[in-house]
């Protein structure tokens, strides 16, 4: 997929190359654009639009736009009459549908003016830097390490979010002085001043029947309609990232019904770790559909020698580990398929992942109600639970005896426990301290309490959801982004469309989590058309695409690389090893969510480094 980038207030066509040479895996071909002291670059493949100039104008765009409202797009030169021609372009962007990052440059004043913009989600990234004489914008941080006058320093209070969260949802980024455009908004950039706007929110559930026969025959065809909307035209085969789970079973049966002119073709991952059960469900559901089934097997030593690239393709610290199968399944899809769908977005819509992300267990409810003796209780509970997880490897025992140990876990309000559980699956923020000496937590369980509040949802559940969609899972479409982007495949998820979208969250909470039941209505879709096996709608939550990390951190080859890139740290000087030996190698689960956060950070920074030639500065 095309890279962007720009600045406003320079004219200097040698540094916009530069710029977009450090993303040469999108392409081989870069333009530029100089008018009025702006310039606009776009690095592309053959195939792929390039920049679009019309008079004062500039347009570039990073898409995958498939319609604007309910008319379809067959062509990239239906897109720009509409960006130029709608009145408001804040009206504009909120009737495209699909996933992109656009800027448009508007040279004809006496100064250029700017905008930026990002789809809903925020499935494709845009970042920006403002220095004293301009402000520059690209697709990809790295492309700021170009500049000379940058000086590359890790932002603190961004670093703390990252070790907690895995990202940060705010504009903030782990480059301080850059930042980041949000999913649904728009930034503009006149007489040196930045303004943002939001044009689009998850907007929570009005009061509606509660008739589930209703819910269920809508949903269907809302599906159906998204499906068939995202429909690549004139392409003999497409794809579908199958991992045997709910979502992604529903898509590709909902693509057998509405497909009539393509072969479907599932891609599922084997990881290697001897850990079959999903593997054997995708291809059984496979048979079920007759579909063929390809599978893409991770090779451990493979994955060590690719790292850094890896890592230089995703941007961010690669904390979101699951873009490393994410990238591996969709470079061999790419070798037979130009378009590959997925089922993203089921869990936060629809109300998945396991039931303690959306409600407190009873002994959790049970803690938080006995006053003064709580922390003396867990306290003694900690005794006897972190030996016993550390001896049998159990999950439960390594996530309880995480959670129990935590300053929020007995919190009399259920958004701090929520938010602590929930939100932040690495490190707590009262270690963050001891991780980094002397560090403060930036009251980072406080930030996420407050996107809880601001929801003016009915039900705690669906003030999760609104947190999920905005803030978790853009994050978590970062690594179909940069997989796009590296293999230049189009990436469909029916459920992100945003007709779809606003659909599920209008549907009652109560059917989408009923009696305790994840997806409930879509479970209950699965059975009435008979569309998947019966165990798919009545099994268990599956995991979601995942990798065997803990696998990695603790087994040859890769345990050796981890091993020597702790060793090696130089980015990070107040980094506790004393502290870090006490998560790494891992044997829990909870300490494999540490040592892979951590990792990811001095992986970025080793790799930025390397890579560009350019050092951190210290931070005071």
């Amino acid at each position: 997929m095309p890279g962007i980038c720009g600045a406003v207030g320079i004219k200097n066509e040698g540094l916009l190359k530069r710029m977009a040479s450090l993303m040469e895996h999108r392409g081989e071909i870069i333009e530029v654009s100089a008018n009025n002291g702006a310039t606009v670059a776009v690095i592309r493949r053959t195939h792929e639009p390039g920049l679009h100039n019309r008079g004062a104008t500039s347009i570039a765009l990073d898409h995958d736009i498939y319609a604007m409202g309910s008319r379809l797009v067959e062509d990239d030169s239906q897109i720009y009459p509409h960006l130029e021609t709608v009145a408001s372009i804040k009206e504009a962007v909120k009737a495209l549908r699909g996933s992109f990052a656009l800027a448009i440059v508007n040279a004809g004043s006496r100064q250029a003016k700017l905008t930026l913009a990002r789809d809903i989600y925020g499935a494709r990234s845009m970042y920006y830097l403002q220095t004293r004489q301009a402000l520059f914008f690209a697709s990809e941080m790295k492309c700021f390490l170009a500049l000379e006058e940058f000086k590359p320093e890790i932002n603190p209070e961004a670093l703390y979010h990252y070790l907690s969260c895995g990202f940060i949802s705010d504009k903030r980024t782990l480059l301080k002085h850059v930042y980041k455009v949000l999913p649904g908004e728009l930034v503009e950039f006149e007489d040196g001043e930045v303004r943002r706007c939001k044009y689009w929110h998850p907007m929570p559930c009005q009061q509606t029947p509660l008739d589930i026969d209703h819910w269920i025959q809508s949903t269907w065809d809302n599906l159906k309609d998204a499906a068939t909307t995202q429909l690549p035209g004139k392409e003999g085969k497409i794809g579908v990232a199958l991992s045997g789970g709910l979502d992604s079973s529903l898509i590709a049966a909902t693509l057998k019904h509405v497909s009539r002119d393509s072969k479907i073709i599932n891609f599922s991952l084997d990881y290697g770790d001897g850990d079959s059960a999903e593997l054997d469900m995708a291809m059984k559901i496979s048979g079920y559909l007759d579909m063929d089934c390809r599978i893409v097997k991770l090779h451990a030593e493979k994955i060590v020698a690719d790292l850094e690239r890896l890592q230089w393709l995703y941007d961010e610290p690669l904390i979101k580990f699951t873009f490393i199968p994410t990238y591996y399944l969709m470079n061999a899809a790419s070798e037979e398929v130009k378009t590959l769908f997925t089922g993203d977005g089921g869990d936060e819509l629809f109300i998945g992942y396991r039931n303690d992300y959306w409600q407190d267990p009873l002994i959790i409810s049970f803690f938080s109600k006995l006053g003064a003796i709580r922390k003396p209780a867990l306290k003694a509970g900690k005794c006897l639970a972190t030996p016993l997880a550390n001896w049998t490897g159990s999950k439960t025992l390594s996530l309880a005896t995480e959670f129990f140990t935590r300053e929020h876990a007995s919190h009399p309000e259920w958004q701090y426990r929520i938010a602590s559980r929930v939100f932040h699956p690495y490190f707590p923020e009262e270690d963050l301290p001891r991780l980094l000496n002397n560090s403060s937590s930036q009251g980072i369980t406080d930030t996420t309490v407050e996107a809880i509040n601001t929801s003016k949802a009915h039900s705690n559940i669906e003030k999760i959801s609104y947190v999920m969609v905005s803030g978790e899972l853009p994050n978590d479409l970062l690594r179909l982004d940069k997989s796009a982007a590296a293999t230049g495949l189009k990436i469909r998820s029916p459920l992100l469309d945003p007709h779809m979208t606003n659909f599920a969250l209008s549907i009652p909470i109560s059917l989408r989590h009923r009696h305790g039941t994840t997806k409930h209505l879509l479970r209950q879709l699965i059975k009435n058309y008979d569309l998947l096996p019966p165990e798919v709608a009545a099994g268990k939550q599956k995991a979601g695409l995942t990798a065997p990390i803990h696998q990695w951190l603790t087994e040859s080859p890769s345990r050796d690389y981890f091993d020597a890139l702790l060793k090696s740290n130089t980015s990070i000087p107040n980094l506790n090893m004393s502290y870090v030996h006490k998560f790494y190698p891992p044997k829990t689960y909870t300490q494999t969510l540490k040592a892979w956060a951590l990792i990811g950070v001095l992986l970025w920074l080793k790799t930025l480094t390397a890579k560009s030639g350019r050092h951190f500065h210290d931070t005071d």
